[in-house]
């Protein structure tokens, strides 16, 4: 090691190509990393969702769930086994250790699931699927005055999305349409034919049917018929039957046909108009900055075509907060040089300073190749490891120029200072890194999701330092024999000769006796520290100082889950929907400061999943945390107590969205 710190330092052509060569890599791998919001880890989880129409939930526990789970028990390797039941729906959930692979278990499952027999018939086909986690980036509502208008748009805007390829699209609010055929009875009669005949008939008549081969050897073609009818006007062409007078009737002669959305379906109002809502999401390999960078620039081309009635509205960002994230590092980084800077000219010189300085972006950078090479990302948690090592990384630089400086103030000429102080600080700069990566080595032997996102700090923490002692020893070294050979060239000026002279008077005036007086006396100083100690453990256990293990800052969307009774027409949720609404703007005018940015209403389905005519969603979207004095507490206090509860009410759980790391990883399948 001491052979390469002299060459580096005899060589004024090494250190700065290695600081090149560190800062390239750095701003190649920056630009490769995929930012997101959390980690990437396993989800070892297996869902099972079966849906039966018609049920209560009380009838879905007994007939449906229950079953599953004590057929799906006898699995080997599942480690728990958690079951929602709602109105007209089941969902098991299997958890497996993450050391399983989970696509042999989930054949398992599917063969389990097979043989139970004593489910309801009238269920529909499960779907037994592995959970994938799908980070939201952000979404979008179109409005409109009249629902019909917005549909093609709708259909229009998704081959646009996919065209750019924005794959994850998750369109709610859009009603899927039936077409229903209505015969009067008296009709039936004079036919002579039943409903289900009836049924049948137009079952076989309206259908895509294979017409067999023409041609031969490589002129060979396939015939179909294309009979199968999707509109409302090819349902009313299709013949029935001939009447005694010879004339063909046909369905539209007979039958009342009408296409109309579909009556279970979620509807969505903002502003008070029907909206469509667009849900957008990345995969695990996709950047969430890119990805949003790329929808709104789609956003903006796809608002200047709308029809003016009609509204493209953006809310639930969540891509901003990895942007924010990292503004935040650079910001932190930027303050950060610039006080390393005014101390270490203070204590130091300007030019050893500087150079000391540029050790924090060179390590930062050369962190992040290693971080890009051992398949790491840029998310909140490595974000938050590469602020908390901007003071830890300075520290090597300091005291080997501080060492430097020293030498060549003893008589040591500007080379020799600079290897001397490399040589004689490589042991204790190395043991103090060692420990300090030590400290952080054990955060990744935590297991589970927790342990998976905690991986990034350690991954990053180990990374920058290893980074950092290169930079210390191969590449400051020349530098500082070169910003030496420099200030011996210079004569100090009156304001640096004032620095020093004041230093110097502090260390013998005040610094010399304080610590002369600490080492006298001995045991004063030793309860001092005891006492401090106890200080602080006192204000935590007393809970004066309080704990959170993920620190969660307000986020920006705050949202409702209504439920009523089972059986409740949807007009009386719609109603409460309403008053719900209205009391969110009253409790914003008795607070006094405008938040809210957009309110979304839904019918028909909740954030927690529940479906039917019974429930319904609010989503408020509120400005960002840092631009307002009032919290998501107060006003959530205030609209609870404006919004009273009406009859047949089961609940109103309203619920804030947090920054930083969840506390509970969601997973969708």
């Amino acid at each position: 090691m001491n052979g390469l710190i002299k060459t580096f330092v005899r060589n004024p052509v090494a250190p700065n190509l290695a600081m090149i060569i560190m800062i390239l890599a750095g701003l190649w791998a920056a630009n490769q990393l995929t930012r997101q919001l959390l980690p990437a880890f396993a989800v070892n989880l297996i869902t099972i969702t079966v849906q039966w129409p018609g049920a209560a939930a009380q009838d879905v526990e007994t007939s449906l769930t229950q079953p599953i789970e004590d057929q799906l028990l006898a699995l080997d390797e599942v480690k728990n086994i958690s079951s929602v039941s709602r109105d007209n729906q089941s969902q098991i959930t299997l958890e497996y250790p993450s050391e399983v692979d989970v696509n042999p278990a989930l054949d398992k499952v599917k063969n389990a699931f097979a043989l139970i027999r004593n489910l309801p018939a009238d269920i529909e086909e499960p779907q037994i699927t592995i959970a994938s986690r799908n980070e939201g980036v952000l979404r979008l509502v179109l409005t409109g005055p009249v629902l019909d208008q917005l549909r093609p748009i709708v259909s229009q805007f998704e081959r646009e999305l996919r065209a750019r390829g924005i794959s994850r699209v998750t369109i709610n609010g859009l009603p899927s349409e039936e077409i229903a055929i209505d015969i009067p009875s008296e009709r039936l009669n004079e036919l002579n034919v039943s409903l289900t005949e009836l049924a049948t008939r137009i079952k076989q008549t309206s259908a895509d049917t294979p017409a067999g081969n023409v041609g031969a050897k490589d002129i060979t073609r396939q015939l179909r018929s294309l009979d199968k009818q999707r509109t409302v006007a090819g349902f009313q062409q299709l013949p029935i039957e001939a009447d005694k007078n010879g004339r063909l009737l046909t369905l539209g002669d007979i039958a009342e046909i009408t296409r109309a959305p579909i009556e279970s379906s979620s509807v969505i109002f903002s502003q008070g108009k029907p909206a469509i809502e667009f849900v957008i999401k990345r995969s695990e390999q996709e950047d969430a900055i890119s990805v949003a960078e790329n929808l709104l620039e789609w956003t903006n081309e796809a608002q200047a075509s709308l029809p003016v009635n009609v509204e493209l509205l953006v809310y639930d960002e969540i891509w901003k907060n990895v942007d924010r994230r990292i503004n935040i590092m650079g910001e932190n980084a930027l303050s950060g040089l610039i006080l390393l800077l005014l101390i270490l000219y203070l204590f130091l010189n300007g030019s050893v300073a500087i150079w000391v300085a540029v050790g924090i972006p060179v390590s930062i950078l050369a962190g992040l190749m290693a971080l890009y090479l051992l398949g790491g990302t840029i998310n909140i948690m490595t974000l938050f490891a590469m602020i908390m090592t901007l003071g830890i990384i300075v520290d090597d630089a300091i005291v080997v120029s501080e060492e430097a400086v020293t030498l060549y103030q003893q008589g040591a000429s500007p080379m020799r200072a600079a290897e001397q102080a490399a040589t004689k600080m490589f042991a204790p700069v190395l043991a103090a890194s060692l420990t300090t990566i030590a400290a952080f080595l054990p955060l990744m032997t935590i297991g589970g999701a927790t342990g998976s996102i905690l991986f990034a700090i350690p991954l990053v923490v180990v990374c920058v330092v290893i980074a950092s002692l290169i930079e210390c020893f191969i590449v400051l070294p020349g530098h500082l024999n070169h910003s030496l050979s420099r200030y011996a060239k210079h004569q100090p000026s009156k304001i640096r000769n004032k620095i020093d002279l004041g230093f110097e008077n502090f260390k013998k005036n005040t610094y010399r006796p304080m610590t002369q007086w600490c080492v006298d006396n001995r045991r004063t100083t030793l309860a001092c520290g005891i006492a401090g100690l106890l200080f602080i453990f006192g204000l935590l256990g007393g809970g004066k100082i309080g704990f959170s293990f993920f620190p969660q800052p307000d986020g920006t969307t705050i949202s409702a889950d209504i439920r009523f009774t089972a059986g409740s027409p949807a007009e009386r949720v719609s109603d409460y929907i309403a008053k719900a609404k209205d009391a969110l703007f009253q409790a914003q005018e008795e607070i006094g400061e405008e938040i809210i940015v957009l309110v979304v209403a839904k019918q028909q389905q909740t954030g927690s999943g529940d479906t039917g005519s019974h429930v319904g969603e609010l989503i408020v979207e509120v400005t960002d945390g840092d631009t307002r004095t009032t919290t998501n507490a107060e006003l959530i206090r205030v609209w609870q107590r404006i919004l009273k509860a009406e009859p047949g009410l089961e609940y109103f759980i309203i619920k804030s969205s947090r920054g930083g790391c969840p506390a509970q990883i969601s997973t969708s399948n």
